[in-house]
């Protein structure tokens, strides 16, 4: 049989990231010159500095860039704690008709608690709060004390939880 006029060549891994990376974090002569930073000595330990991190930074893959992006994208979109207006998007409801409502102040994360004044006089058992365009749980909101007036007008001191502020559009 013929042998193979190909031969296989060993990989020469003399510089190979890996190697270049371990050897600069190994090696004692990276150390810094304290009083002449334009020293030979310094400059080669830059220059091997800039290089290890350039390999590191090839030997991360497509993945971790990937996850990278996405915590960012999270941590960008995070709401801040701003006034909001709740007198354009809450809306109340009591068996299925809308209520004309009032909000007499502006909303803060810390400070939610407000008047909401409402042309109506059924007891909170079969009243909806609608915000958003998302019915809150009952768990989400609290009556605190209502006062129907003679002509029939109805005063509720309402409290909100905050976590309705970060879960959007229902």
């Amino acid at each position: 049989m013929k042998p193979s006029t190909s031969r296989f060549v060993k990989p020469h891994f003399k510089h190979s990231p890996i190697r270049q990376l371990r050897e600069f974090e190994s090696s004692s002569e990276n150390l810094l010159e304290p009083d002449d930073l334009d020293s030979p000595r310094n400059r080669t330990f830059f220059k091997k500095l800039r290089n290890a991190m350039k390999n590191r930074k090839l030997l991360q893959t497509k993945k971790v860039w990937e996850e990278e992006e996405e915590e960012d994208k999270y941590f960008e979109e995070k709401p801040k704690h701003e006034p909001i207006d709740y007198s354009l998007d809450l809306t109340i409801r009591v068996n299925g008709n809308v209520l004309r409502n009032r909000v007499s102040s502006l909303l803060t994360i810390r400070d939610l608690k407000h008047l909401v004044h409402c042309q109506t006089n059924y007891p909170e058992s079969i009243m909806w709060i609608v915000w958003n365009g998302r019915r809150l749980d009952r768990d989400e909101w609290t009556l605190y004390e209502y006062h129907i007036t003679d002509d029939s007008n109805i005063f509720m001191h309402l409290s909100f939880n905050p976590n309705i502020h970060y879960q959007g559009n229902g």
